[in-house]
């Protein structure tokens, strides 16, 4: 992982309580530089260095990303995929 692999994403505040494994499997292998509550109060925004997330040269925007997640039937993540949006 290297310090420059930064991502922004938000993650929305109802799922922190109703979908708490998704939200965990979603933030494994992330580190979290910065974090802040969105404006309505509706979402966590997070800014965060991944293996996942592209490589970003100093003093250009930090890209937007979303965790792409595959459930099996019983409810637990079988695949994570970050996408850049």
């Amino acid at each position: 992982m290297k310090a420059n692999q930064v991502g922004r994403f938000s993650v929305d505040a109802l799922a922190m309580v109703s979908d708490l494994d998704a939200v965990a499997e979603m933030m494994k292998g992330v580190v979290v530089k910065s974090v802040s509550i969105g404006i309505n109060q509706d979402c966590i925004d997070y800014i965060g260095i991944s293996n996942d997330f592209d490589e970003v040269e100093a003093g250009f925007v930090v890209p937007k990303y979303e965790a792409i997640m595959q459930k099996n039937e019983i409810g637990v993540v079988t695949r994570k995929e970050w996408v850049r949006v």
